[in-house]
């Protein structure tokens, strides 16, 4: 092992170690949830970030679900979406990905540019990899901004997938774990969406609120330092291969901080969040990372090297 590699997990290790002494209870329940203020919604906003596509697809779903009941529903990734607009909106339900055990920084971006929300009803999802990592407290933290801004809060939803976090692929201990739920998203998953978006629905109608409370995680710990940082000191290599480069845009589109100038065939290192959405989504691997020495493979080369296809909701 380098002496890079013993610094940054020792490191690490010592720093959670302190942290667990000092904030094992920090977590508690939100100040009394606002009322709602439509209990008869008509207009629905659905918006997500999606990196490989289960929050996509969940998002998808649900706001279907709701669209068979009557409303009119604008689904959408959340950088198509002027957060000031969520206020036009009677009902909100905002997805993310759980990325280093808590919200991705462009979805904190764009939740901290909503306006007043004039007592609109949100709910939240958040999906994750294998058992998670603070799952909950993510999908809180979103209902917590929003409660902010004067919306009432109405619900959240988990869902698990495998992890996407392509580092995991490493390792054949780390590869053996992430396919242990190489079957979901599966129909039990999709009912679970559709009953969670009813419910959330039938909850507005009837005037009920959903506190905000948080759960001890002990994975939220590892928030306190800079996780981002850590990760991208382990990246010795994060480059676009011209001669492999197919000129897709896969990883320029997918990135969610604007890191990626395909034209130049160049990455912004300062920018990057280490959110691994280019190297996962691009088709050819002209993406080229390495981590510790040793080369990534991102999650739909790694599905197509493992057989897998994931499973799509009937809508």
């Amino acid at each position: 092992m380098s002496s890079r590699r013993k610094f940054i997990i020792g490191s690490t290790a010592v720093l959670g170690g302190v942290a667990a002494g000092a904030h094992l209870s920090s977590c508690s329940a939100h100040d009394a949830p606002r009322a709602i203020g439509n209990t008869d919604p008509k207009t629905a906003l659905v918006a997500w970030y999606s990196q490989t596509g289960h929050t996509a697809r969940m998002g998808k779903l649900m706001a279907q679900t709701w669209r068979a009941a009557g409303l009119e529903v604008l689904a959408s990734d959340i950088r198509k979406v002027d957060p000031q607009q969520a206020a036009q909106y009677d009902l909100l339900l905002l997805g993310a990905p759980v990325n280093f055990m808590d919200l991705p920084p462009n979805v904190l971006q764009w939740l901290d540019r909503l306006p007043d929300l004039g007592k609109s009803a949100c709910a939240s999802y958040v999906t994750y990899g294998n058992d998670g990592h603070n799952e909950h407290n993510t999908a809180c933290h979103i209902l917590e901004i929003a409660a902010e801004r004067g919306a009432a809060t109405v619900g959240m939803e988990l869902f698990s997938n495998m992890n996407t976090f392509s580092p995991f692929y490493l390792t054949q201990s780390g590869l053996k774990r992430v396919l242990r739920y190489r079957n979901l998203p599966d129909e039990q998953q999709f009912e679970r969406a559709r009953n969670f978006a009813a419910d959330v629905l039938q909850a507005v109608r009837a005037g009920r609120i959903t506190p905000i409370e948080h759960k001890f995680d002990i994975a939220a710990l590892g928030t306190m330092f800079a996780p981002v940082w850590w990760t991208k000191q382990a990246i010795n290599l994060h480059r676009i291969d011209p001669e492999t480069c197919i000129e897709c845009g896969a990883c320029q589109d997918k990135c969610p901080v604007g890191a990626i100038d395909l034209a130049a065939r160049s990455i912004d290192h300062d920018k990057c969040i280490a959110c691994m959405g280019c190297v996962n989504n691009c088709p050819t691997t002209a993406l080229e990372m390495e981590l510790f020495g040793r080369r990534v493979t991102g999650f739909k080369r790694m599905c197509e090297q493992q057989d897998i296809v994931i499973a799509e909701p009937e809508v």
